[in-house]
């Protein structure tokens, strides 16, 4: 099956020591219980890109929190392990070992994912925005020119389904220039097969340059060759949610509204963490039919 990329490596592991380190906190372990959670937490997190397109992927990332909260419960429980683990942990993950408490956790701040698709499509959909609307039938090719490293979890150049579409750069362009600001309707099996789509699919070719490093190495270039003979192009190097391209407030609205549908899209961009937690206890009410004994 092959080793697993540096990058959904880094993101699994994460995501399960830092669910680790929550759930500790939040059953009142001490440092050394925390230490205890993480070195737990690293053995169980795992996956494979040839996941990625399926169920399996999101399930994947779930399995790697809920092993973190796992971890967390037996080591409030008095299970051992070797913290000495997370030294190899931190290297895994790209981390430092000196800690540095005095400013942010985030130093940079953290960047927020617009689009319901993989974050290597971030930039490109970006890039494609900023010429506006096109019209499709003047469209005669679609050229992507990107950092090979970039590609590294795009596996997928002609999507079947939603699923793989979101790991797809070829679809999500066609769906940015089709549907303006992508949403998770951009991203069904109904979508993927759309005729427009199929069609500009059909004209789009991806180039790469050599080399890079990670999924934002270089920037993202798109091309539209027009039925005129005309070219325009479009570069982007930093993704819009980025700490240093933050979203317009049109922007972030937009992606709101493609999560939760326009009745309550005010309500949650403007909810503090108390109105927040009564949204999602409303969205997600506990599960009556649970016996009080199983609670």
């Amino acid at each position: 099956m092959g080793p697993l990329p540096a990058g959904l490596a880094r993101d699994l592991h994460g995501r399960s020591a830092a669910a680790a380190v929550a759930a500790a906190l939040g059953l009142g372990l001490g440092a050394e219980g925390v230490l205890r959670a993480m070195a737990l937490a690293v053995p169980a997190a795992g996956g494979l890109q040839r996941a990625f397109g399926t169920e399996a992927k999101p399930l994947q990332v779930g399995f790697a929190t809920d092993a973190g909260v796992r971890a967390a419960r037996l080591a409030a429980a008095g299970a051992s392990a070797d913290p000495a683990a997370l030294d190899h942990w931190f290297d895994l993950v790209g981390g430092e070992h000196g800690l540095d408490l005095s400013g942010p956790a985030v130093p940079d701040g953290l960047a927020v994912k617009p689009f319901p698709c993989c974050y290597a499509l971030q930039r490109p959909i970006g890039a494609t925005r900023l010429f506006g609307p096109v019209p499709l039938d003047q469209v005669a090719s679609v050229e992507m020119l990107v950092e090979e490293s970039t590609l590294q979890p795009l596996v997928h150049h002609r999507p079947r389904t939603g699923a793989e579409g979101k790991f797809s750069l070829p679809y999500a362009v066609a769906a940015t220039l089709v549907d303006g600001f992508p949403t998770a309707a951009s991203f069904t099996d109904a979508a993927v097969a759309r005729p427009e789509i199929v069609v500009l699919l059909d004209r789009t070719a991806v180039r790469t340059r050599p080399g890079g490093s990670g999924v934002l190495a270089g920037d993202t270039t798109i091309e539209i060759g027009l039925t005129d003979g005309s070219t325009t192009r479009r570069a982007l190097r930093l993704p819009p949610g980025h700490p240093a391209a933050p979203l317009a407030p049109d922007e972030l609205v937009a992606k709101i509204t493609g999560c939760v549908g326009p009745e309550r899209s005010r309500q949650v961009a403007t909810a503090g963490w108390a109105e927040a937690a009564r949204i999602l206890a409303e969205a997600f009410p506990p599960d009556t039919a649970v016996p009080e004994s199983r609670k």
